[in-house]
């Protein structure tokens, strides 16, 4: 799988979405409205697996492979979400 910066791609979605739709139609404002609030919830889901990941790397080296591996996983999925930093 490659990176992909999933809020940017969200942001752009919005936008598309609302712009194909029309501005006047309250339906597209209500599914750009929501998909702004799925996109904070995401990027508030990155951010906890961001910080949890920082402690689990700090744990592992006291840990069971098996724990190592869930780190690396979790590692991976995360860089596939935030794209390129």
């Amino acid at each position: 799988m490659s990176a992909v910066d999933v809020l940017e791609v969200m942001d752009r979605d919005a936008e598309l979405a609302l712009s194909w739709n029309g501005r006047a139609k309250p339906e597209s404002q209500q599914a750009f409205r929501e998909s702004k609030e799925a996109r904070a919830a995401v990027a508030e889901l990155i951010e906890a697996a961001g910080r949890l990941e920082r402690k689990a790397i700090e744990q592992a080296r006291l840990t069971s492979s098996v724990f190592n591996s869930d780190v690396d996983r979790l590692r991976s999925a995360l860089s596939r979400v935030r794209g390129a930093e």
